[in-house]
């Protein structure tokens, strides 16, 4: 049987989320150094000295020169892949500093 109202629970979370943008901003930050490792995998991970999300811009701190340069060439391949685990557009911009 099928409610008026009946919607699956990614539904209901990115309604969510749009709802309520200040707070996805707050969890995303706190959520980023765990998708940074996870996603960037343990050398790169070494290599990060900080990393910063602040006005959907992205701010990482490299500390490997090599490691610095491979990420600049790849900026717009990380940031679909993080949107795409976040689950939003929520970075427009990344810096690799």
């Amino acid at each position: 049987m099928k409610y008026k109202n009946e919607h699956d629970m990614k539904e209901v979370s990115n309604l969510f989320w749009k709802n309520n943008q200040k707070l996805h901003e707050v969890y995303a930050s706190k959520r980023i150094d765990w998708l940074w490792s996870n996603c960037m995998g343990e050398t790169i991970a070494k290599y990060t000295q900080k990393i910063i999300l602040q006005n959907e811009s992205l701010i990482v701190y490299i500390t490997n020169p090599i490691v610095k340069n491979e990420l600049l060439l790849n900026r717009s391949k990380i940031k679909a892949l993080l949107n795409e685990k976040i689950g939003s557009g929520l970075i427009k911009q990344i810096q690799i500093l």
